[in-house]
């Protein structure tokens, strides 16, 4: 008895140190800080709203800054049907998926997906859900970074914290199944779920890969850095920001939403919703624009 209670033991502590471990690893090194993954695991249950309304009436440049987060920025703006959407990706650098072709993918899809599609780029482009989602990050982010000394002056905020804060979120709705992308390829691989874990998923090439992480949960891509440009994190911002509106049409079944713009022919529904390019109006369907507006907005000059 008192041995297999030890192998129990000894299991859990296996499995819940495993847990750290790999979550600890989707950092890059000049975002870690005290294991910020494994920070983002702590089970003290913050009542936010109580706090986010006791910083404004105490903390004047708080105050300041949550209440113009944001301003300023021309969005693209909400469509009605498939035929208004953009398509620029696949319209300008797939040379045998134009918009024609997508409209028509589109018609095939239940009305359920059909629906989220539009649903998603119409949360990602619209000024107003995207300001008030940002005021909530950074209100959010603003609380752990007090406790870690990552407010920087005018109530900037260290993007430390933002990510603390999604993996968070994505950790109190169960969906925790993170990966990261990784360039250049270790052993061939192209995409981890922890440390060392290169074959769990094992994709042949870089576009699988890629397509296996917009299936399986959040994800980090490594191709990039931080907050800047198309950004590492710009994905998982994406997918926190439309989890409301995608479970309004889909409920708890917001998984298949992803998996199927994880296949070959969804994936180009993917790279017009969230891999979109910058145009001369802001849309979050864009990476470089989503950055930018965190950094000007929430994390500041460096």
């Amino acid at each position: 008895m008192i041995k297999a209670l030890a192998i129990i033991l000894s299991l859990h502590f296996k499995l819940a140190y495993a847990q750290i471990i790999c979550e600890s690893s989707f950092l890059p090194e000049d975002f870690r800080f005290e294991n910020n993954l494994a920070d983002a695991q702590a089970s003290r249950k913050i009542d936010y709203d109580k706090e986010i309304e006791r910083l404004l009436s105490e903390d004047y440049t708080f105050s300041l800054k949550y209440n113009n987060l944001a301003n300023g920025y021309v969005f693209r703006g909400s469509i009605d049907r498939i035929e208004d959407l953009p398509f620029e990706v696949s319209q300008f650098y797939r040379k045998d998926v134009k918009k024609v072709e997508m409209i028509r993918r589109f018609y095939d899809l239940d009305t359920k997906l059909q629906d989220s599609i539009l649903s998603v780029y119409n949360t990602l482009n619209d000024k107003f859900y995207v300001k008030n989602y940002l005021k909530r990050l950074y209100a959010e982010s603003y609380i752990y970074a007090t406790e870690k000394n990552l407010v920087k002056d005018d109530g900037y905020i260290d993007g430390r914290a933002i990510v603390v804060t999604l993996i968070r979120r994505f950790k109190s709705r169960d969906d925790a199944n993170f990966t990261k992308m990784i360039y250049p390829p270790k052993n061939g691989k192209h995409i981890i779920t922890g440390k060392h874990n290169y074959d769990d998923l094992n994709p042949l090439n870089k576009n699988q890969a890629f397509r296996k992480a917009v299936a399986t949960g959040p994800f980090i891509d490594g191709e990039f850095f931080g907050f800047v440009g198309h950004g590492a994190y710009s994905h998982m911002v994406q997918r926190d920001l439309v989890h409301e509106s995608l479970k309004s049409v889909l409920g708890e079944n917001t998984d298949d939403f992803y998996a199927y713009l994880g296949t070959t022919k969804g994936i180009n529904f993917w790279v017009d919703l969230f891999d979109a390019s910058s145009t001369n109006r802001i849309s979050f369907s864009a990476p470089q624009d989503l950055t930018e507006v965190i950094r000007q907005s929430i994390i500041g000059p460096e």
